[in-house]
């Protein structure tokens, strides 16, 4: 029903333009929407990860970072919520969101920094930088990129509320960044 509805508004909004709306849950439509777009794999791709806490796999980014035929990956930029992840964590599915945290990094690499939060070894603040930081560590040492950037976003009292993380085989997307 919402990208039914998404898509009626963006056809209201934007006539005669082309789009598709792929209803359901990215980890699982990901191969059809890199199979209807494979006669573009040459042309430089940029894939926008928008999720809560941890709604995106592991594997999908691996699927889109690959799509791209050429020297260079699909640029990516993941919205990063750790604070997100850690109310998820103390939740009451906790064990099962947990598992969704092993899905977003591709391991169990970051319940020693979440470990480290629980037992108040490290502050919030270097919670997220952690958390944040990691996710760059795998896509440039595990994916392969290039590049990887962290960009903190504040409120307008400067208090931090999530990242973005950037990543790319091109010198000029780190410039950029």
């Amino acid at each position: 029903a919402v990208a039914s509805v998404l898509e009626a508004d963006l056809r209201a909004r934007f006539p005669g333009r082309s789009f598709r709306v792929y209803p359901g849950d990215c980890n699982e439509t990901i191969d059809q929407v890199l199979a209807d777009l494979s006669r573009w794999r040459r042309a430089p791709t940029f894939a926008f990860a928008d999720q809560q806490g941890a709604d995106i796999w592991w594997e999908t980014l691996a699927k889109v970072a690959a799509f791209r035929s050429g020297e260079r990956k699909t640029e990516l930029w993941i919205l990063m919520t750790p604070a997100m992840i850690t109310k998820g964590v103390a939740g009451t599915n906790g064990q099962a969101f947990a598992r969704r945290v092993d899905a977003l990094y591709g391991s169990t690499d970051w319940r020693r920094i979440q470990s480290a939060r629980d037992e108040q070894v490290i502050s919030a603040e270097k919670y997220r930088d952690e958390m944040a930081n990691l996710l760059r560590w795998r896509l440039k040492h595990v994916l392969g990129y290039g590049y990887t950037a962290r960009v903190p976003m504040h409120m307008p009292n400067n208090v931090a509320i999530y990242d973005m993380v950037f990543a790319t085989d091109h010198p000029v997307g780190e410039k950029i960044m």
